[in-house]
């Protein structure tokens, strides 16, 4: 089987991606980032019990939906794009890096300032012992931190221990672009072998991209009356609850062990594909609603697209920074002066940091197209 081209994929259909639906999906993905972000706000040593449960019990959740996004947004970009699997690895490449780099080095410095300050909050039991602060750094930028392979145990990069999710996504984008524009067998060979060191969580959630990708080319009914407005509902009131119902339900995998993150904790994959479920129900009925009104969003567009350039760095950076913070607050936790410095400089750093990343971004992503460019004129 030949390697798949530019030309060989489908021109993409407006209706696929309906304008309304990327703004809205812009708002879910800022949403989702600071969901992240409240779960760690609301630990003690951050806010002191000045916030809810309730507030950060979406964390998992969001990471979740993240992932189901994330092959959504793949499968589009597969078919807008041109480049064949050179332009495909140079724009997923620089998508990571551009916020990696920037954010692993950030962290190493504010880990570095901080614990001089406080070294009480930089106690990291699950990954000192195990593997040295370099070769953490390392598996980290090569995203191959959670990978099961290496028996790491659960590691993070410092105090970024959101970072676990990136060592995922880095993965299922490698495997998708060996299926994609390798021959068959040689691509299907490749995928198994990296999927086999990956290991067993990030293989069980694997799913949940999958699911994301192929929600984007295979919306599965038509309706856009009663049943889309009864789907869209029911799933965000499914979503919305899902703290609560996660309670009652089967939490340990039925005896078989997913190590995920720095505690190396078992991954609740019932709950994980309850919430991909409700997720892929409910960006199908906003489709739906997006393409019987393609223009509703429009005066709140240029707001939500911003809002959605900061959803990467605001989660890869946050827990450094609000780290950092608390170490440099005067006042206790239990103070609201305290949450509000760490809600206001994290905020305000990832405003910051966002134009710093797309700046990168391009840098990273200049070369590979002068490259391509001057074959193509050669030719």
């Amino acid at each position: 089987m030949p390697s798949v081209t530019a030309a060989d994929r489908p021109a993409p259909s407006p209706r696929l991606l309906p304008r309304s639906l990327s703004i809205y999906l812009d708002i879910v993905r800022f949403a989702a980032a600071f969901g992240v972000f409240a779960s760690h706000l609301c630990q003690d040593k951050f806010s002191g019990g000045l916030l809810p449960w309730r507030v950060g019990s979406y964390g998992t959740l969001c990471v979740t939906l993240f992932f189901v996004l994330s092959g959504y947004v793949i499968a589009h970009s597969l078919r807008s794009n041109g480049g064949g699997g050179l332009g495909y690895a140079r724009d997923r490449l620089s998508r990571l890096y551009s916020v990696a780099l920037p954010c692993l080095i950030l962290t190493a410095l504010f880990d570095a300032i901080g614990s001089r300050i406080d070294p009480a909050l930089y106690v990291n039991p699950f990954a000192e012992g195990k593997v040295g602060a370099v070769a953490t750094y390392l598996a980290s930028l090569f995203f191959v931190n959670e990978y099961g392979v290496f028996s790491f145990g659960g590691i993070a990069p410092g105090t970024n221990a959101p970072y676990w999710s990136l060592s995922f996504e880095a993965t299922y984008y490698l495997v998708a672009g060996a299926v994609i524009f390798l021959p068959r067998l040689p691509g299907l060979l490749l995928s198994v072998g990296i999927l086999a060191l990956a290991g067993q969580t990030i293989l069980a959630l694997f799913g949940l991209w999958i699911g994301g990708y192929l929600l984007y080319t295979h919306l599965f009914y038509r309706d856009r009356g009663a049943l889309t407005a009864a789907l869209l509902l029911g799933s965000t009131i499914l979503l919305v609850q899902m703290p609560a119902i996660e309670l009652h339900l089967r939490a340990d995998n039925f005896g078989f062990f997913f190590p995920w993150g720095r505690g190396a904790w078992n991954r609740n994959l019932l709950s994980d594909y309850l919430v991909g479920f409700a997720f892929l129900i409910h960006i199908a009925a906003a489709r739906r609603v997006a393409e019987a009104c393609p223009h509703a969003l429009d005066r709140i567009g240029g707001l939500c697209r911003r809002l959605g350039g900061y959803t990467f760095p605001l989660y890869c950076i946050h827990l450094p920074a609000m780290t950092l913070l608390r170490a440099l607050s005067p006042w206790p936790s239990n103070d609201p002066r305290t949450l509000a410095l760490i809600v206001a400089g994290v905020m305000g750093l990832t405003v910051v940091l966002t134009p710093a990343c797309d700046r990168l971004r391009s840098a990273l992503r200049q070369p590979g197209r002068r490259r391509t460019a001057a074959a193509g004129a050669s030719l």
